[in-house]
Protein backbone atom coordinates (compact mmCIF):
# COMPACT_ATOMS: atom_id res chain seq x y z
CA UNK A 1 0.00 0.00 0.00
CA UNK A 2 1.32 3.46 -0.88
CA UNK A 3 2.07 5.73 2.04
CA UNK A 4 2.40 9.56 1.96
CA UNK A 5 6.18 9.09 2.04
CA UNK A 6 6.16 7.42 -1.36
CA UNK A 7 4.75 7.93 -4.76
CA UNK A 8 3.66 4.38 -6.21
CA UNK A 9 46.68 6.24 7.82
CA UNK A 10 48.47 6.88 10.82
CA UNK A 11 47.52 8.13 14.30
CA UNK A 12 49.76 11.18 14.13
CA UNK A 13 48.50 12.20 10.76
CA UNK A 14 44.91 11.70 11.86
CA UNK A 15 45.38 13.87 14.95
CA UNK A 16 47.04 16.59 12.90
CA UNK A 17 44.19 16.64 10.41
CA UNK A 18 41.61 16.69 13.19
CA UNK A 19 43.36 19.53 15.01
CA UNK A 20 43.66 21.62 11.85
CA UNK A 21 39.98 21.15 11.07
CA UNK A 22 38.91 22.05 14.58
CA UNK A 23 40.96 25.25 14.40
CA UNK A 24 39.46 25.99 11.00
CA UNK A 25 35.92 25.52 12.23
CA UNK A 26 36.48 27.65 15.30
CA UNK A 27 38.06 30.39 13.24
CA UNK A 28 35.27 30.44 10.67
CA UNK A 29 31.88 29.95 12.34
CA UNK A 30 30.26 31.17 9.11
CA UNK A 31 30.10 27.82 7.34
CA UNK A 32 27.58 28.03 4.51
CA UNK A 33 25.48 25.10 3.42
CA UNK A 34 22.01 24.07 2.36
CA UNK A 35 21.21 21.73 5.26
CA UNK A 36 22.65 23.31 8.41
CA UNK A 37 24.26 21.70 11.48
CA UNK A 38 21.33 22.75 13.67
CA UNK A 39 19.04 20.75 11.36
CA UNK A 40 20.97 17.50 11.85
CA UNK A 41 20.40 15.11 14.76
CA UNK A 42 23.30 12.78 15.62
CA UNK A 43 22.20 9.43 17.09
CA UNK A 44 24.82 7.74 19.30
CA UNK A 45 25.01 4.29 20.87
CA UNK A 46 26.23 5.34 24.30
CA UNK A 47 27.44 1.79 25.05
CA UNK A 48 29.96 2.03 22.18
CA UNK A 49 33.19 3.97 22.68
CA UNK A 50 33.72 4.31 18.93
CA UNK A 51 30.17 5.62 18.50
CA UNK A 52 30.75 8.29 21.15
CA UNK A 53 34.16 9.27 19.78
CA UNK A 54 33.06 9.59 16.16
CA UNK A 55 29.93 11.56 17.05
CA UNK A 56 31.68 13.97 19.39
CA UNK A 57 34.50 14.67 16.93
CA UNK A 58 32.09 15.20 14.05
CA UNK A 59 29.83 17.50 16.05
CA UNK A 60 32.84 19.63 16.95
CA UNK A 61 34.09 19.77 13.37
CA UNK A 62 30.69 20.69 11.95
CA UNK A 63 29.31 22.88 14.71
CA UNK A 64 26.36 20.58 15.48
CA UNK A 65 24.74 21.89 18.69
CA UNK A 66 25.19 19.70 21.76
CA UNK A 67 21.40 19.66 22.08
CA UNK A 68 21.24 17.75 18.79
CA UNK A 69 23.34 14.79 19.98
CA UNK A 70 21.09 12.01 21.28
CA UNK A 71 22.53 9.08 23.24
CA UNK A 72 20.59 5.83 23.37
CA UNK A 73 21.23 2.23 24.45
CA UNK A 74 20.32 -0.72 22.28
CA UNK A 75 18.00 -3.02 24.19
CA UNK A 76 19.26 -6.48 25.11
CA UNK A 77 22.76 -7.85 25.30
CA UNK A 78 21.97 -10.35 22.55
CA UNK A 79 21.21 -7.73 19.89
CA UNK A 80 23.01 -8.87 16.72
CA UNK A 81 25.76 -6.57 15.52
CA UNK A 82 24.50 -6.51 11.93
CA UNK A 83 20.73 -7.17 12.09
CA UNK A 84 17.93 -5.89 14.28
CA UNK A 85 14.30 -6.95 14.40
CA UNK A 86 11.49 -4.59 13.52
CA UNK A 87 10.40 -4.47 17.17
CA UNK A 88 13.93 -3.74 18.41
CA UNK A 89 14.22 -0.82 16.00
CA UNK A 90 10.96 0.61 17.27
CA UNK A 91 11.72 0.21 20.98
CA UNK A 92 15.48 0.84 21.03
CA UNK A 93 15.89 3.52 18.35
CA UNK A 94 12.72 5.06 16.98
CA UNK A 95 10.81 5.72 20.20
CA UNK A 96 13.67 7.07 22.34
CA UNK A 97 15.09 9.29 19.58
CA UNK A 98 11.76 10.79 18.52
CA UNK A 99 10.78 11.27 22.17
CA UNK A 100 14.03 13.14 22.86
CA UNK A 101 13.54 15.29 19.76
CA UNK A 102 10.11 16.24 21.04
CA UNK A 103 11.30 16.89 24.61
CA UNK A 104 14.21 19.07 23.41
CA UNK A 105 12.05 20.94 20.91
CA UNK A 106 14.21 19.87 17.96
CA UNK A 107 11.35 19.70 15.49
CA UNK A 108 13.38 21.93 13.14
CA UNK A 109 15.78 19.02 12.54
CA UNK A 110 15.38 17.60 9.03
CA UNK A 111 17.80 14.65 8.96
CA UNK A 112 19.59 12.15 11.21
CA UNK A 113 23.20 10.98 11.23
CA UNK A 114 23.85 7.65 12.94
CA UNK A 115 27.26 7.20 14.48
CA UNK A 116 28.98 3.80 14.66
CA UNK A 117 27.51 0.97 16.73
CA UNK A 118 24.15 0.32 15.07
CA UNK A 119 22.86 -2.66 13.09
CA UNK A 120 22.76 -1.94 9.37
CA UNK A 121 19.81 -4.21 8.54
CA UNK A 122 16.25 -4.34 9.87
CA UNK A 123 14.09 -7.46 9.55
CA UNK A 124 10.78 -6.31 8.12
CA UNK A 125 9.31 -9.59 6.89
CA UNK A 126 9.96 -11.21 3.52
CA UNK A 127 12.45 -8.56 2.41
CA UNK A 128 14.66 -6.67 4.85
CA UNK A 129 15.26 -2.92 4.89
CA UNK A 130 18.38 -1.05 5.83
CA UNK A 131 18.59 0.96 9.04
CA UNK A 132 18.34 4.09 6.89
CA UNK A 133 15.42 2.69 4.90
CA UNK A 134 13.13 2.24 7.89
CA UNK A 135 14.23 5.59 9.28
CA UNK A 136 13.28 7.13 5.93
CA UNK A 137 9.72 5.78 6.17
CA UNK A 138 9.43 7.15 9.71
CA UNK A 139 9.06 3.60 11.02
CA UNK A 140 6.22 2.69 8.68
CA UNK A 141 6.23 -0.72 7.03
CA UNK A 142 6.57 -0.63 3.26
CA UNK A 143 4.96 -3.43 1.26
CA UNK A 144 7.31 -6.39 0.63
CA UNK A 145 6.83 -6.19 -3.14
CA UNK A 146 7.82 -2.50 -3.08
CA UNK A 147 11.04 -3.34 -1.27
CA UNK A 148 11.94 -6.22 -3.56
CA UNK A 149 11.04 -4.57 -6.85
CA UNK A 150 12.10 -1.03 -5.98
CA UNK A 151 8.69 0.14 -7.15
CA UNK A 152 7.99 2.66 -4.40
CA UNK A 153 9.23 6.06 -5.46
CA UNK A 154 10.54 8.41 -2.82
CA UNK A 155 8.75 11.75 -2.71
CA UNK A 156 12.22 13.35 -2.49
CA UNK A 157 13.39 11.71 -5.72
CA UNK A 158 14.03 14.32 -8.43
CA UNK A 159 14.06 11.90 -11.38
CA UNK A 160 14.30 11.27 -14.19
CA UNK A 161 12.54 7.93 -14.50
CA UNK A 162 13.50 7.08 -18.08
CA UNK A 163 15.65 8.28 -20.98
CA UNK A 164 14.61 11.60 -22.45
CA UNK A 165 13.13 12.96 -19.25
CA UNK A 166 14.67 15.84 -17.35
CA UNK A 167 15.46 15.80 -13.65
CA UNK A 168 13.62 18.18 -11.38
CA UNK A 169 15.44 21.22 -10.09
CA UNK A 170 17.74 20.55 -7.14
CA UNK A 171 16.33 21.65 -3.80
CA UNK A 172 17.49 21.74 -0.21
CA UNK A 173 15.70 19.82 2.53
CA UNK A 174 14.13 22.88 4.16
CA UNK A 175 12.38 23.73 0.91
CA UNK A 176 11.25 20.13 0.46
CA UNK A 177 10.01 20.06 4.05
CA UNK A 178 7.92 23.16 3.37
CA UNK A 179 6.33 21.31 0.44
CA UNK A 180 5.70 18.00 2.20
CA UNK A 181 4.87 19.13 5.73
CA UNK A 182 4.28 16.16 8.10
CA UNK A 183 4.64 13.74 5.17
CA UNK A 184 8.30 14.66 4.70
CA UNK A 185 10.37 11.45 4.79
CA UNK A 186 13.29 11.33 7.23
CA UNK A 187 16.66 11.11 5.43
CA UNK A 188 19.64 9.74 7.31
CA UNK A 189 23.25 8.67 6.83
CA UNK A 190 25.86 6.83 8.86
CA UNK A 191 28.97 8.77 9.85
CA UNK A 192 31.12 5.67 10.01
CA UNK A 193 31.08 1.92 10.60
CA UNK A 194 33.91 0.01 12.27
CA UNK A 195 34.66 -3.68 12.40
CA UNK A 196 35.54 -6.42 9.91
CA UNK A 197 35.42 -5.22 6.27
CA UNK A 198 34.42 -1.73 7.46
CA UNK A 199 36.70 1.17 8.46
CA UNK A 200 38.88 2.08 11.41
CA UNK A 201 38.25 5.12 13.59
CA UNK A 202 41.34 6.76 12.09
CA UNK A 203 40.02 6.23 8.56
CA UNK A 204 36.63 7.62 9.53
CA UNK A 205 38.23 10.70 11.09
CA UNK A 206 40.19 11.33 7.91
CA UNK A 207 37.31 11.06 5.45
CA UNK A 208 35.01 13.15 7.63
CA UNK A 209 37.76 15.77 7.79
CA UNK A 210 38.00 15.62 3.99
CA UNK A 211 34.29 16.36 3.83
CA UNK A 212 34.77 19.51 5.91
CA UNK A 213 37.78 20.52 3.80
CA UNK A 214 35.65 20.37 0.65
CA UNK A 215 33.24 23.12 1.65
CA UNK A 216 33.26 26.25 -0.57
CA UNK A 217 36.10 24.93 -2.76
CA UNK A 218 34.11 24.76 -6.06
CA UNK A 219 36.61 22.11 -7.14
CA UNK A 220 37.84 21.95 -10.72
CA UNK A 221 38.21 18.24 -11.21
CA UNK A 222 36.49 15.49 -13.17
CA UNK A 223 33.60 13.13 -12.47
CA UNK A 224 33.97 9.76 -14.19
CA UNK A 225 31.10 7.60 -15.43
CA UNK A 226 32.79 4.25 -16.08
CA UNK A 227 30.97 1.93 -18.49
CA UNK A 228 31.26 -1.81 -19.15
CA UNK A 229 29.16 -4.77 -20.29
CA UNK A 230 28.48 -5.68 -16.66
CA UNK A 231 24.77 -5.36 -15.86
CA UNK A 232 25.81 -3.34 -12.83
CA UNK A 233 26.99 -0.69 -15.30
CA UNK A 234 24.41 -1.07 -18.07
CA UNK A 235 21.58 -0.59 -15.53
CA UNK A 236 22.52 3.09 -15.24
CA UNK A 237 24.25 3.72 -18.58
CA UNK A 238 21.21 5.51 -20.03
CA UNK A 239 21.69 8.27 -17.45
CA UNK A 240 25.29 9.21 -18.13
CA UNK A 241 25.13 11.38 -21.28
CA UNK A 242 22.29 13.56 -20.03
CA UNK A 243 23.86 13.98 -16.59
CA UNK A 244 27.16 14.90 -18.28
CA UNK A 245 25.36 17.65 -20.19
CA UNK A 246 23.65 18.93 -17.06
CA UNK A 247 26.98 19.01 -15.23
CA UNK A 248 28.57 20.89 -18.13
CA UNK A 249 25.84 23.52 -17.83
CA UNK A 250 26.98 24.00 -14.22
CA UNK A 251 30.62 24.29 -15.27
CA UNK A 252 31.61 20.86 -13.93
CA UNK A 253 33.63 18.48 -16.10
CA UNK A 254 32.68 14.82 -16.44
CA UNK A 255 33.72 11.94 -18.69
CA UNK A 256 32.02 8.78 -19.89
CA UNK A 257 34.78 6.21 -20.25
CA UNK A 258 35.25 2.42 -20.39
CA UNK A 259 38.44 2.72 -18.38
CA UNK A 260 38.71 3.14 -14.63
CA UNK A 261 40.80 6.29 -14.06
CA UNK A 262 44.30 5.62 -12.79
CA UNK A 263 47.05 8.01 -11.80
CA UNK A 264 44.66 10.96 -11.69
CA UNK A 265 44.90 13.71 -9.13
CA UNK A 266 41.65 15.46 -10.00
CA UNK A 267 38.92 12.90 -9.31
CA UNK A 268 35.66 14.46 -8.09
CA UNK A 269 33.57 11.33 -8.34
CA UNK A 270 33.33 7.87 -9.86
CA UNK A 271 30.10 6.09 -10.78
CA UNK A 272 30.48 2.58 -12.14
CA UNK A 273 29.18 -0.98 -11.84
CA UNK A 274 31.44 -3.79 -10.75
CA UNK A 275 31.55 -6.67 -8.29
CA UNK A 276 35.20 -6.09 -7.40
CA UNK A 277 36.99 -2.77 -7.08
CA UNK A 278 40.59 -2.64 -8.29
CA UNK A 279 43.28 0.02 -8.12
CA UNK A 280 41.13 2.42 -6.09
CA UNK A 281 44.27 3.63 -4.32
CA UNK A 282 45.98 4.68 -7.56
CA UNK A 283 44.24 8.07 -7.70
CA UNK A 284 44.22 11.20 -5.60
CA UNK A 285 40.64 12.08 -4.75
CA UNK A 286 39.64 15.69 -4.22
CA UNK A 287 37.97 16.52 -0.89
CA UNK A 288 34.25 15.98 -1.12
CA UNK A 289 34.52 13.16 -3.68
CA UNK A 290 31.54 10.75 -3.88
CA UNK A 291 31.82 7.31 -5.51
CA UNK A 292 29.57 4.33 -6.12
CA UNK A 293 29.91 0.89 -7.78
CA UNK A 294 26.37 -0.62 -7.70
CA UNK A 295 26.88 -4.16 -6.48
CA UNK A 296 24.80 -6.41 -4.27
CA UNK A 297 26.69 -6.52 -0.98
CA UNK A 298 28.61 -3.23 -0.94
CA UNK A 299 26.88 -2.14 2.27
CA UNK A 300 26.74 -5.56 3.96
CA UNK A 301 29.92 -5.80 6.01
CA UNK A 302 28.86 -9.14 7.45
CA UNK A 303 28.92 -10.67 3.94
CA UNK A 304 32.33 -11.79 2.66
CA UNK A 305 31.59 -11.40 -1.04
CA UNK A 306 32.12 -8.34 -3.25
CA UNK A 307 33.87 -5.04 -2.60
CA UNK A 308 32.53 -2.83 0.16
CA UNK A 309 31.90 0.89 0.20
CA UNK A 310 34.53 1.04 2.96
CA UNK A 311 37.18 0.69 0.22
CA UNK A 312 36.08 3.98 -1.32
CA UNK A 313 35.99 5.67 2.09
CA UNK A 314 39.44 4.34 2.96
CA UNK A 315 40.75 5.94 -0.23
CA UNK A 316 39.46 9.35 0.86
CA UNK A 317 35.87 9.71 -0.35
CA UNK A 318 33.51 11.97 1.57
CA UNK A 319 30.71 9.50 0.94
CA UNK A 320 29.69 6.25 -0.70
CA UNK A 321 26.59 4.06 -0.78
CA UNK A 322 25.64 0.41 -1.14
CA UNK A 323 22.84 -1.99 -0.32
CA UNK A 324 22.66 -4.26 2.76
CA UNK A 325 20.84 -7.15 1.06
CA UNK A 326 20.67 -8.57 -2.46
CA UNK A 327 18.97 -5.77 -4.46
CA UNK A 328 19.32 -7.22 -7.98
CA UNK A 329 20.36 -4.84 -10.76
CA UNK A 330 17.46 -2.46 -10.19
CA UNK A 331 18.75 1.05 -10.78
CA UNK A 332 15.95 2.62 -8.74
CA UNK A 333 17.56 1.26 -5.55
CA UNK A 334 20.86 3.06 -6.18
CA UNK A 335 21.96 6.69 -6.66
CA UNK A 336 21.45 7.84 -10.21
CA UNK A 337 23.91 9.97 -12.17
CA UNK A 338 22.17 13.19 -11.09
CA UNK A 339 23.71 12.66 -7.66
CA UNK A 340 26.54 14.84 -8.93
CA UNK A 341 24.22 17.41 -10.52
CA UNK A 342 22.47 18.06 -7.19
CA UNK A 343 25.87 18.20 -5.48
CA UNK A 344 27.22 20.69 -8.03
CA UNK A 345 24.04 22.77 -7.62
CA UNK A 346 25.02 23.49 -4.01
CA UNK A 347 23.21 20.73 -2.11
CA UNK A 348 24.87 18.85 0.73
CA UNK A 349 25.90 15.23 0.24
CA UNK A 350 22.83 13.90 2.07
CA UNK A 351 20.48 16.12 0.07
CA UNK A 352 22.15 15.01 -3.15
CA UNK A 353 21.86 11.31 -2.29
CA UNK A 354 18.19 11.40 -1.41
CA UNK A 355 17.21 13.39 -4.50
CA UNK A 356 19.00 10.80 -6.65
CA UNK A 357 17.60 7.54 -5.19
CA UNK A 358 14.13 6.49 -6.27
CA UNK A 359 13.72 3.70 -3.69
CA UNK A 360 16.19 4.03 -0.76
CA UNK A 361 14.73 1.24 1.39
CA UNK A 362 17.76 -1.11 1.23
CA UNK A 363 20.43 1.56 0.92
CA UNK A 364 23.29 2.32 3.31
CA UNK A 365 24.96 5.71 2.83
CA UNK A 366 28.13 6.41 4.80
CA UNK A 367 30.16 9.60 5.02
CA UNK A 368 29.83 13.29 5.79
CA UNK A 369 26.19 14.32 5.30
CA UNK A 370 27.04 18.03 5.36
CA UNK A 371 29.84 18.02 2.77
CA UNK A 372 29.08 20.77 0.26
CA UNK A 373 31.91 21.65 -2.14
CA UNK A 374 29.80 24.02 -4.22
CA UNK A 375 28.47 26.06 -1.30
CA UNK A 376 28.59 29.85 -1.78
CA UNK A 377 30.65 31.83 0.68
CA UNK A 378 28.99 34.06 3.24
CA UNK A 379 29.62 35.22 6.76
CA UNK A 380 27.29 35.95 9.65
CA UNK A 381 28.50 38.19 12.47
CA UNK A 382 26.58 38.36 15.74
CA UNK A 383 26.81 41.75 17.38
CA UNK A 384 27.11 42.38 21.08
CA UNK A 385 24.21 41.41 23.32
CA UNK A 386 22.85 44.66 24.73
CA UNK A 387 19.94 45.71 26.93
CA UNK A 388 16.85 46.48 24.86
CA UNK A 389 15.80 50.13 24.79
CA UNK A 390 12.29 49.35 26.02
CA UNK A 391 13.53 47.24 28.96
CA UNK A 392 12.05 44.04 27.45
CA UNK A 393 15.25 42.14 28.02
CA UNK A 394 18.22 41.93 25.68
CA UNK A 395 18.71 42.15 21.96
CA UNK A 396 21.33 41.16 19.43
CA UNK A 397 21.67 41.71 15.71
CA UNK A 398 22.95 39.36 13.02
CA UNK A 399 24.84 40.96 10.13
CA UNK A 400 25.52 39.08 6.88
CA UNK A 401 28.54 39.65 4.65
CA UNK A 402 28.42 38.08 1.18
CA UNK A 403 29.57 38.95 -2.30
CA UNK A 404 27.35 36.26 -3.80
CA UNK A 405 24.38 37.39 -5.86
CA UNK A 406 21.21 37.60 -3.85
CA UNK A 407 20.69 38.42 -0.23
CA UNK A 408 20.50 36.51 3.02
CA UNK A 409 17.35 38.16 4.31
CA UNK A 410 15.74 35.48 6.45
CA UNK A 411 16.95 34.61 9.94
CA UNK A 412 16.51 32.05 12.66
CA UNK A 413 17.85 32.28 16.21
CA UNK A 414 18.56 29.41 18.60
CA UNK A 415 19.44 29.54 22.29
CA UNK A 416 21.16 26.45 23.67
CA UNK A 417 20.25 24.63 20.45
CA UNK A 418 16.53 25.34 20.80
CA UNK A 419 14.83 27.52 18.19
CA UNK A 420 13.43 30.70 19.73
CA UNK A 421 12.20 32.07 16.41
CA UNK A 422 11.08 30.57 13.15
CA UNK A 423 12.62 31.58 9.85
CA UNK A 424 11.62 35.22 9.48
CA UNK A 425 12.86 38.51 8.06
CA UNK A 426 13.96 40.08 11.35
CA UNK A 427 17.72 40.15 11.85
CA UNK A 428 17.37 41.38 15.45
CA UNK A 429 16.47 39.06 18.31
CA UNK A 430 14.93 40.35 21.52
CA UNK A 431 14.95 37.75 24.28
CA UNK A 432 14.46 37.32 28.02
CA UNK A 433 16.91 35.81 30.51
CA UNK A 434 14.83 36.02 33.67
CA UNK A 435 14.07 32.28 33.70
CA UNK A 436 17.43 31.05 32.42
CA UNK A 437 19.65 28.98 34.67
CA UNK A 438 22.85 30.52 35.98
CA UNK A 439 25.85 29.70 33.82
CA UNK A 440 26.98 29.72 30.22
CA UNK A 441 24.53 29.68 27.30
CA UNK A 442 24.94 29.65 23.53
CA UNK A 443 23.24 31.88 21.01
CA UNK A 444 23.24 30.97 17.32
CA UNK A 445 22.02 33.10 14.42
CA UNK A 446 21.33 31.44 11.09
CA UNK A 447 20.88 33.54 7.94
CA UNK A 448 19.14 32.04 4.91
CA UNK A 449 19.46 32.96 1.26
CA UNK A 450 16.27 32.09 -0.54
CA UNK A 451 16.15 29.95 -3.65
CA UNK A 452 15.64 26.30 -4.60
CA UNK A 453 18.86 25.49 -2.72
CA UNK A 454 18.57 27.69 0.34
CA UNK A 455 22.13 28.50 1.31
CA UNK A 456 22.60 29.34 4.95
CA UNK A 457 25.35 30.68 7.17
CA UNK A 458 25.60 30.92 10.94
CA UNK A 459 27.52 32.44 13.80
CA UNK A 460 27.47 31.43 17.45
CA UNK A 461 28.59 33.05 20.67
CA UNK A 462 28.33 32.31 24.36
CA UNK A 463 27.01 34.52 27.12
CA UNK A 464 26.87 34.19 30.90
CA UNK A 465 23.67 34.50 32.92
CA UNK A 466 23.63 35.17 36.64
CA UNK A 467 20.43 35.72 38.60
CA UNK A 468 18.44 36.34 35.45
CA UNK A 469 20.80 38.88 33.92
CA UNK A 470 23.67 38.73 31.45
CA UNK A 471 27.03 39.47 33.03
CA UNK A 472 30.29 40.42 31.36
Amino acid sequence: MDSPLFIGVEQGRMNAVKLCLIILCLATPCAVRALGPHELVIVVNKESESSRTIAQDYAELRGVPRQNIIYISLAGDDTPSDTMTREQFTESIWKPVTRTIRDRHLEHALAWAYSDGFPIRIETGQHDCSLLGLTFTRNRDPAPEEIRGGTCRSSLFAGPNMPGQSALQSQSFDRLAALHGPDMPLPSMILGATGPRANTIDEISLYLANGVRSDHTAPSGTIFFVTSDDVRSTARAWQFAQARDDLAALGVRSEITPDFPEGRGDVLGIMMGTERLQHVDRNAYLPGCLSDHLTSWAGAFDHAGQSKISEWLRAGMAGSAGTVVEPYAIWMKFPNAWLYVHYASGCTAIESYYQSISCPLQMLIIGDPLAQPWAPRAKVILGNVVAADDARGYEVQAIVQSSHKGSYRRFMFLVDGRAVTGIERRSVLTFQTAKMKNGSHTLRAVAYRTGPVRSQAFDERTFEVRNGRIVE
